[in-house]
C-alpha cells in the first residue's frame, strides 16, 4: 500500500508540472499584448507598454518567465492583479471559502438524494416508481446548471419568495445555488446506485441469506447496500470534479462571490495572473481529491490493495 500510495504522490508531482505548463502557456497564446490590455487602449503608450512588460517580466523569454512563475507559486506569490489592485493571494483567500462551501454543501445533496433515489429505484425496479425516478435523473442529468438555476430563481425566488432571488448570507443564500449545483449530480449518483444495487442483489450470499429466511430488511442492510455502497466513493471524486467545474456558472448565476465569478471577472478584465492561478488551484484540487479518493478506497477494500 505504501509503495503504491508514493508512485500515485510521484505521478500526481509530475501531472502538477505538466498542468502549471499548459496554464501557463495557454495564457501566452491569447491574441494580444498582456501589457496593454491591463492598461487599457488610452493609456497604453510605448513607454508605459515597456515599463509594464519589463516589471511583469514579459520581456524575458519565455521559458525563463515560466521559472520564475512557478518559483513564486511555490512560496505562495501567485502575483499582482491589476483589475482588482491587490495580490492574486490575497484573492484567492477571499474567493476560496465561499467555494468550498458551495461545493461541500452540493457534494452533500447530490451524496445522500442520490442514494436514497438510486437504492428506491432498484428496490422497485421495472415498476412505475423505477420509471418516473430514472426519468427524473435523467431530466436534471440533460439540463444545462445556468438554466436550471434561471428555473429555480423564477420559481422558488420570484414566485413563491422561498430564498432570495441572488446573494444573501447562509443558509438563505446557500440553498438554491447548492440545489441548483447538485440536482445533476443527484441524477448520475442516483443511476450509478441503482445499478450497483441491483448487481450486489444478485451476488450468491445475498441470494442464500434470502433463502435461509432472513428477514428482507435485514438482508438489505446487511448485505446488499453494504456492498453496493463501495464502488459508490469512486464517483464522489467524479462528482467533485463536476461541482468544482460548476461553480464557475452558479457563482455567476446567482450572483455569489466565490472563485468561479473570481475567475469569470478575471477572464473579461484580461487578468492573467488570477487566471492562471484560478485555473491551477482548480486542476490541483482535482487532482488531490482523486488521489485521496483512490487511496481511501484501497484502504477500505483490502482486495484492491492486493492487486
Amino acid at each position: 500500500m505504501m509503495r503504491y500510495a508514493s508512485r500515485r504522490l510521484g505521478a500526481l508531482v509530475f501531472l502538477a508540472i505538466g498542468i502549471s505548463i499548459i496554464d501557463f502557456a495557454i495564457i501566452r497564446l491569447v491574441p494580444g499584448d498582456p501589457a496593454r490590455n491591463i492598461l487599457g487602449t488610452s493609456d497604453a503608450t510605448p513607454a508605459l507598454i515597456a515599463r509594464l512588460n519589463s516589471q511583469l517580466g514579459l520581456d524575458r523569454p519565455v521559458v525563463t518567465q515560466y521559472w520564475i512563475w512557478a518559483g513564486d507559486v511555490l512560496r505562495g506569490n501567485f502575483g499582482y492583479s491589476y483589475s482588482q489592485k491587490q495580490s492574486v493571494s490575497s484573492l484567492l483567500a477571499q474567493n476560496i471559502p465561499p467555494t468550498l462551501e458551495l461545493i461541500l454543501a452540493g457534494l452533500a445533496l447530490t451524496v445522500i438524494f442520490g442514494l436514497l433515489i438510486g437504492v428506491a429505484a432498484a428496490l422497485r425496479r421495472g415498476r412505475a416508481t423505477d420509471t418516473v425516478l430514472m426519468a427524473a435523473s435523467v431530466t436534471f442529468l440533460s439540463i444545462p446548471s445556468f438554466w436550471l438555476g434561471l428555473l429555480l430563481i423564477e420559481l422558488l425566488a420570484v414566485r413563491i419568495h422561498l430564498f432570495p432571488v441572488v446573494g444573501g448570507g447562509g443558509l438563505d443564500g446557500l440553498a438554491l445555488p447548492a440545489i441548483t449545483l447538485a440536482l445533476g449530480g443527484v441524477g448520475l449518483t442516483a443511476r450509478f446506485v441503482r445499478s450497483s444495487v441491483i448487481e450486489a442483489a444478485q451476488l450468491p450470499h445475498v441470494v442464500i441469506a434470502r433463502a435461509k429466511g432472513v428477514p428482507q430488511y435485514l438482508v438489505l442492510i446487511r448485505h446488499v447496500i453494504r456492498n453496493s455502497l463501495l464502488p459508490v466513493i469512486n464517483i464522489v471524486a467524479l462528482q467533485f470534479g463536476s461541482l468544482l467545474s460548476g461553480v464557475v456558472i452558479i457563482e455567476e448565476v446567482f450572483s455569489r462571490n466565490g472563485l468561479g465569478r473570481l475567475l469569470v471577472d478575471s477572464i473579461l478584465a484580461k487578468d492573467y495572473p488570477t487566471v492562471q492561478a484560478v485555473v491551477l488551484l482548480i486542476a490541483i484540487t482535482y487532482c488531490v481529491v482523486t488521489l485521496v479518493v483512490d487511496l481511501a478506497y484501497r484502504i477500505i477494500d483490502p482486495r484492491t490493495a492486493a492487486r
